[in-house]
């Protein structure tokens, strides 16, 4: 409890209730497409041999669960993990 709330410098007695820190929205973006495009490159490498005769919109399909499985379940997760120092704000005192 002791991080969500702080003693008021000017007045001793008052505590006021200090907002939580929201993660910056910038960094994440930046943190996900770092992430994101290799696996989506990666993925297109190892299907284009086997659907070069097949129409985009085919090839789009069967990428999409693949990368979006991937990102929710896997890199996400990861992300949030191991880089939260540096998406989550540092508080301020």
């Amino acid at each position: 409890m002791t991080d969500t709330y702080q003693i008021c410098r000017t007045c001793n007695s008052a505590v006021e209730e200090l907002a939580p820190a929201t993660p910056s929205r910038t960094r994440m973006t930046i943190l996900m497409m770092a992430f994101v495009y290799p696996i989506v490159t990666l993925l297109l490498y190892i299907i284009a041999p086997f659907t070069d005769d097949w129409p985009m919109w085919q090839r789009t399909l069967l990428l999409t669960p693949a990368t979006v499985g991937l990102i929710v379940f896997v890199v996400s997760p990861l992300v949030k993990k191991h880089f939260e120092w540096f998406v989550q704000p540092r508080p301020t005192s």
